[in-house]
């Protein structure tokens, strides 16, 4: 390949990368469950399903029971249940929601997990020390709805 080719290819792509910087671009809202809409639950162990404000018409969803949380980003219901093996908390924070051309396609939220020494220490209710954080993308099926599980969507 010539060098005036290379000049012109590696020009085109610096022209256009500003371009495609400019579609991707963050949003941050923050949630705190004090603050939502609480259903409450119907068995000992289930703490309920709180709805609180997100970014644009996604809500954030969670749903608490036995010591573990779901969260869900979605315009409608939570959806299924999905948690991280050990005890964790997300009761509030601050969601980053990413964003191509002003619509999510992904989040990150910063969990509360128990880590090993908590479980060893505990001899009643504890608040989890360690942090994760959980990176959510949009289903591909479902174009209104985030995935928003400790794990990665299922089938995609």
């Amino acid at each position: 390949m010539s060098t005036r080719r290379i000049c012109f290819a590696a020009a085109l792509w610096l022209s256009l990368a500003p371009a495609m910087a400019e579609s991707l671009r963050s949003a941050f809202t923050d949630f705190d469950t004090a603050k939502c809409r609480r259903e409450k639950g119907d068995a000992p162990e289930d703490y309920g399903t709180w709805t609180c404000t997100g970014y644009g018409r996604f809500k954030v969803i969670l749903s608490a029971g036995d010591q573990k949380m779901s969260v869900a980003f979605s315009d409608g219901e939570a959806g299924e249940w999905r948690s991280f093996p050990a005890a964790n908390t997300v009761y509030k924070g601050k969601v980053e929601w990413r964003l191509e051309d002003g619509r999510p396609f992904a989040t990150i939220l910063r969990w509360n997990v128990a880590a090993q020494a908590d479980i060893d220490k505990a001899t009643g209710p504890f608040t989890p020390s360690g942090r994760v954080l959980v990176v959510s993308r949009r289903r591909s099926k479902l174009p209104h709805r985030l995935c928003g599980r400790a794990r990665q969507c299922q089938g995609h």
